[in-house]
């Protein structure tokens, strides 16, 4: 059996002709946006525990 390709068809609202929302920027900065996504990366990795990526995560969010 060779390999299908995935239909469009399988993302909502595509077949009634609906584009995608895209989300609105966030409401902090660029530099701040970067240092969360580093954050993310290790806590998916599991580099770091739940509790310190929520408690970095809220340091982060607090600066100016």
């Amino acid at each position: 059996m060779s390999p299908t390709k995935p239909s469009s068809a399988t993302v909502p609202g595509k077949e009634a002709g609906f584009t995608p929302i895209v989300a609105p920027p966030l409401p902090i900065s660029a530099t701040k946006e970067q240092q969360l996504d580093a954050l993310l990366v290790q806590y998916k990795a599991d580099q770091i525990s739940p509790e310190e990526y929520q408690k970095q995560r809220a340091a982060i969010l607090a600066e100016p």
